[in-house]
């Protein structure tokens, strides 16, 4: 299996990196949110939304923040990115490939504590949140040979992990955004994938 086929080096940065996205970046998010509740009790629960208002606020408008973060990951913090498109196929390992203090750089931390915090019910905004992961997984896996123009399809996203400088499809949930500001594009898959580094491991993961 392709999925099976990396060197020591890249399983450690995938595993780190699933570790920090899946039990590390969620810790950090409640924790920040508790410490509000304690230094602000005054605003806890203080926005009551509708269910699906409450959806709706992280699987469109943090969406359409991460798309502008996204865009910025790929210009002055590049850097702290880059490491995620090293990757030479798509699967779901390298999802969570990344330097590990970049979930810091990304909205998805700052705006979840923040509504965990200021939700009167923060339920459905986390129903939203483990749609879009397993949208982010599903992107990442290779699986959907399509694009359809309202979400980010394997397909789409394969063109941001092409080995050219990747310019286009910064969106996460939604096309929308990229057909908005002329990012999108569709197509044939392109014919190579991942970035080379000559970073160290090392740099990769925490010094890039």
């Amino acid at each position: 299996m392709r999925m099976l086929d990396r060197t020591a080096a890249e399983w450690l940065m995938d595993i780190s990196g699933l570790f920090v996205q899946s039990v590390a970046v969620p810790a950090a998010a409640i924790y920040l949110a508790s410490v509000c509740r304690g230094t602000a009790p005054r605003y806890s629960g203080a926005l009551h939304f509708s269910w699906a208002w409450a959806f709706l606020l992280n699987f469109v408008v943090v969406d359409y923040l991460y798309y502008w973060n996204h865009r910025l990951l790929h210009g002055p913090l590049w850097r702290w990115h880059a490491a995620h498109h090293t990757a030479k196929s798509m699967d779901v390992l390298i999802t969570s490939r990344n330097t590990l203090w970049t979930p810091i750089l990304i909205v998805y931390i700052w705006a979840n504590a923040a509504f965990l915090y200021l939700l009167a019910d923060p339920t459905p905004y986390l129903a939203a949140v483990a749609v879009s992961s397993l949208l982010d997984v599903w992107r990442h896996s290779g699986f959907g040979r399509f694009s359809n123009g309202v979400l980010i399809t394997p397909a789409d996203h394969s063109w941001h992990h092409g080995s050219g400088l990747p310019n286009e499809n910064f969106g996460a949930n939604f096309a929308l955004w990229d057909r908005l500001h002329g990012t999108y594009r569709k197509g044939e898959a392109p014919k190579s994938l991942g970035l080379e580094l000559e970073d160290s491991l090392w740099k990769k993961l925490v010094m890039p």
